[in-house]
């Protein structure tokens, strides 16, 4: 299950959601489409001696980009996959009311 639909549902139950670890590994800057700067850091965001400039800190820049895009793109495709086949946990079922059968006297 998803992160964020795990920390939905224990919300709902009144429960206190578990911690997320976060992780940046750095900071990228552009400067146009041939220049660019990437700085690094260590697990904790403090920023470390290894950077990249010019034209290969553009490049990482822009593999950063597409994988997050990439990311983005094939968890909704997941989603919408689980969707579209009654595997989504996204819908509730509304309770069907209770028809008492009765012998018409007609």
């Amino acid at each position: 299950m998803p992160e964020s639909a795990a920390t939905i549902l224990r919300r709902i139950a009144g429960k206190t959601p578990a911690p997320v670890r976060m992780f940046f590994a750095g900071q990228c800057l552009s400067l146009g489409r041939n220049e660019g700067v990437t700085q690094f850091s260590y697990p904790n965001d403090r920023v470390n001696a290894l950077r990249i400039s010019g034209r290969p800190g553009a490049g990482v820049k822009e593999i950063a980009c597409r994988f997050t895009l990439n990311k983005l793109v094939s968890g909704a495709r997941k989603a919408s996959s689980r969707a579209s086949h009654g595997d989504s946990t996204d819908h509730l079922e509304s309770p069907q009311p209770q028809h008492r059968t009765t012998p018409s006297n007609t």
